[in-house]
């Protein structure tokens, strides 16, 4: 049976596809840190990120043994405009703290486990509370996306890795757990303002990943 919806649900639906998918990339985060994958990511949940979430668009072999694949649209691309030579090389990027993800996938092999994350809109966060609101997204881009994930992993086990990526310094970076707190919680996901302090580099990361879309503010800032 269909379920019929109201015109400002469909109009809503339409904004979130629009946030998420023109332009939706694949970024990459590995460390080693002790995660508790199943208990901290089960898959369907959804996690804010609670700091500036430093990835990378260039990687090949894990150089850990937890990869973050994460699908945005909006992530800053930092390596684009900053004159510093290692975050050209690194690929660097960086995801805002109040960056909203809903758990898609957990994948093991070859002694990685990937955990998938698709980066969604603030507003709609009861929508994807939803248990087949993922697979309105796939049928909407015509892309098995988990499947895309996994064989990305696949084919990346195979290769080298990226002497680049590998350096200590950006693996420092990487390290933390993406939407764990310093005592293995989970960050509350409500809305964080920023201090005045870390303002002006909120505001960069915003305007740099294009999400200043009212989408993904509570309704009382859009």
């Amino acid at each position: 049976m269909e379920i019929e919806l109201k015109p400002e649900e469909i109009s809503s639906i339409e904004k979130t596809i629009n946030w998420i998918l023109p332009g939706c990339q694949l970024f990459y985060r590995d460390t080693d840190a002790d995660i508790d994958v199943y208990q901290s990511y089960p898959i369907g949940s959804i996690i804010r990120a609670g700091f500036f979430v430093d990835v990378t668009a260039k990687t090949a072999k894990p150089t850990k043994k937890v990869r973050y694949i994460i699908g945005s649209a909006h992530c800053a691309k930092l390596y684009e405009v900053a004159q510093d030579e290692d975050m050209k090389r690194w690929r660097l990027c960086t995801l805002h703290f109040n960056s909203y993800f809903k758990v898609i996938d957990v994948y093991e092999k070859g002694g990685v486990t990937q955990i998938f994350l698709l980066h969604i809109p603030y507003q709609s966060l009861p929508f994807f509370r939803a248990e087949h609101s993922f697979n309105f997204v796939q049928g909407i881009s015509q892309i098995n996306l988990v499947e895309v994930a996994r064989k990305s992993l696949d084919a990346k086990l195979e290769m080298e890795v990226f002497p680049d990526t590998s350096e200590p310094d950006l693996l420092e970076r990487m390290e933390m757990p993406i939407g764990i707190d310093n005592n293995g919680n989970p960050f509350s996901l409500n809305f964080a303002m920023p201090s005045e302090e870390i303002k002006p580099l909120s505001d960069a990361i915003r305007e740099l990943g294009e999400d200043l879309d009212s989408i993904n503010y509570p309704m009382d800032m859009a």
